[in-house]
């Protein structure tokens, strides 16, 4: 791949650029000219060069991948983005609100008052890092961050079954969503209390289990026995559907894959809250998916000061409390 450089109507080709998983710059003869670099960041690129002689200001702006409800797609923007306009002293630009992993042009246009003053930098596609894991290849630890953007906090040293997830029998870690999710809270039925309401609805034994390897399990057993998607409706779980439907940051590399994510069972979140990695919220309760044998009430967590590691809360479903999603892999 090629880039132009046009300067009084001089067009020089130049070597196409070399994108790395930490950084990227420029290279070939504008970088003898400019020392113009790319420096690729967390979901930012940052844009340096030298003087150029005469220049009475400068123009930057960036385009790249178009998001489509969070995701980035193949569309490239039509329009330069993030225009700014700078005084001739200012030597660099940041580009920020990218999304990693993804490949972006960034354009550099200074004013001089010779003929033709217009002079244009355009760099080829620039690949941004993404977030370091440990599912890249190497071997987990808690506090690692998993394919999903989140923080390890269950690795047991082998293999583990989660029921129902994608590793199945193979499953060697689990990973909590991002502290970015901010841990929203919800109900665990919706229905206000009233029979045959997902806030009262009787689940056989052993449903809704509170080991380890049945959180995915017990969201999908919920999202069957309350299976509308209107958290108002009666017949809705509010906490797991939004366990069910979280989705990663656009930051991470694989956020748009990354899926099975659900409401942790008791001893997953319990785990979680020993784990001290996540950046639970330490005043208040979170709900897990496992069921208490009275109908109307289900198991929480207690997080808060004083409490000690995953002190259990038996709770009637209509309170509100905090959610985190997790997933195994």
């Amino acid at each position: 791949m090629t880039r132009v450089l046009a300067f009084g109507g001089v067009r020089v080709v130049l070597a196409g650029v070399l994108a790395f998983a930490l950084a990227a710059c420029f290279v070939g003869r504008a970088e003898a000219a400019l020392g113009a670099s790319v420096v690729a960041g967390d979901r930012a690129l940052t844009l340096k060069w030298g003087a150029v002689k005469g220049a009475a200001g400068y123009r930057v702006s960036w385009r790249g991948p178009v998001l489509n409800g969070g995701k980035p797609t193949a569309v490239w923007s039509s329009k330069w983005l993030g225009l700014k306009v700078l005084k001739a002293s200012v030597r660099s630009y940041k580009a920020t609100g990218l999304v990693n992993g993804r490949q972006y042009e960034l354009r550099l246009v200074s004013n001089t008052k010779a003929k033709r003053s217009r002079w244009v930098a355009k760099s080829t596609l620039v690949g941004t890092p993404s977030v370091p894991s440990c599912a890249n290849g190497g071997v987990c630890v808690v506090g690692s961050y998993g394919p999903g953007g989140g923080k390890v906090f269950y690795a047991p040293g082998g293999k583990f079954t989660e029921t129902g997830a994608d590793c199945g029998s193979s499953c060697r870690y689990l990973e909590a969503a991002a502290v970015s999710w901010g841990d929203p809270s919800f109900p665990w039925g919706a229905g206000s209390g009233q029979w045959g309401s997902c806030s009262n609805k009787f689940f056989s034994f052993p449903s809704l289990s509170t080991a380890i390897g049945s959180g995915k399990a017990n969201t999908s057993t919920i999202m069957g026995a309350c299976p509308s998607a209107n958290p108002l409706n009666p017949q809705s779980a509010p906490a797991a559907l939004a366990a069910y439907l979280y989705h990663p940051h656009p930051r991470f590399n694989d956020a748009e894959v990354v899926n099975g994510w659900f409401l942790p069972s008791f001893e997953e979140l319990r785990q979680l809250d020993i784990a001290s990695v996540a950046g639970l919220d330490s005043s208040t309760f979170y709900w897990s998916s496992s069921w208490d044998s009275l109908a109307d009430y289900a198991k929480s967590l207690f997080v808060g000061v004083g409490a000690g590691p995953g002190t259990e809360y038996d709770l009637p479903r209509t309170e509100i409390h905090k959610v985190r999603p997790v997933r195994a892999f």
